[in-house]
């Protein structure tokens, strides 16, 4: 978001124009250089004419050129990996976070901290993937939090509020929080997760990567009894899912996978990628259970 002429700034829209472009009038800057109106392109929707926003945006090519050093096209707003658009609420929170500062007048991980929790409240769909990857990301800011702070992703995954994506990143970020302290909300969410889903998935959507991370997440924290929760995730059509279901259920219980793994490498419905997978851990297995 702080990269060279990525900008980021308050904004009204003032109004849709041609070619799904939107025309912004800037309130406040925040980090570059922004003109005191500009129409950008992008956004997927996101920009309501009479709203007020926090944008990044650019006129760099999108892709490396050496024939233009600005976007012909014209500026864009950026798009965050892992996030999307660079589309989220005016808030406080996201306001600190995104602000640019001098080098000697740092934001402290402290207050960083404050902020992502604050805007982790916030029910803006851009502005919670955001702040969720970032507590995802940095084992700074996790190691700060307290009881009482953890307790909020808690709250915040009880809620039903979050979409795949955000669910997603709250479960990578509340994983190593919870081993070694009291996780079974974390554990039981996952089971639920992985409970509420066939083997059968949309595979252009964050399903597949959200099950991923719940499968995972209960090869750490899990019991033994999960394993029949999972064992139905090892026919997935999405070959990611199927090795995460087969690896945790080895890791929860390994006698029980190493009996079951002959009958996964010769079934033609699970996905050729998973057998294999299947097939040489079943190795590992097969000589933790001769010692």
């Amino acid at each position: 978001m702080q990269g060279d002429r990525y900008r980021s700034a308050i904004v009204e829209v003032a109004e849709r124009v041609k070619e799904g472009r939107v025309r912004l009038r800037i309130l406040e800057r925040l980090a570059g250089e922004s003109p005191d109106e500009l129409t950008v392109r992008g956004g997927e929707g996101l920009l309501e004419p009479g709203k007020v926003y926090i944008v990044g945006h650019t006129d760099k090519p999108s892709r490396r050129s050496y024939r233009w050093d600005t976007d012909p096209e014209g500026p864009r707003v950026l798009s965050v990996p892992a996030v999307g658009p660079a589309v989220f609420q005016d808030s406080e929170a996201m306001r600190t976070l995104l602000r640019e500062r001098a080098a000697d007048e740092p934001l402290t991980d402290r207050r960083r901290l404050e902020a992502v929790l604050d805007q982790l409240g916030r029910p803006d769909v851009q502005a919670r993937r955001f702040v969720l990857l970032e507590l995802a990301l940095d084992p700074v800011l996790r190691e700060l939090m307290d009881e009482s702070e953890i307790s909020l992703l808690r709250e915040t995954l009880e809620s039903g509020a979050l979409e795949p994506m955000a669910h997603d990143y709250l479960l990578q970020a509340a994983l190593p929080l919870v081993e070694g302290r009291q996780g079974d909300w974390l554990a039981q969410d996952c089971r639920k997760l992985v409970a509420s889903h066939g083997p059968r998935l949309e595979l252009s959507s964050w399903i597949p990567s959200l099950l991923i991370t719940a499968l995972g997440t209960l090869e750490r924290i899990g019991v033994a009894a999960d394993f029949d929760v999972i064992h139905g995730h090892v026919g997935s059509n999405n070959p990611g899912v199927g090795k995460a279901a087969f690896q945790a259920m080895a890791a929860l219980d390994p006698r029980r996978a190493a009996g079951l793994a002959p009958t996964y490498i010769d079934a033609e419905g699970v996905h050729p990628d998973t057998r294999r997978f299947i097939a040489r851990l079943s190795t590992d297995l097969a000589g933790d259970r001769t010692e």
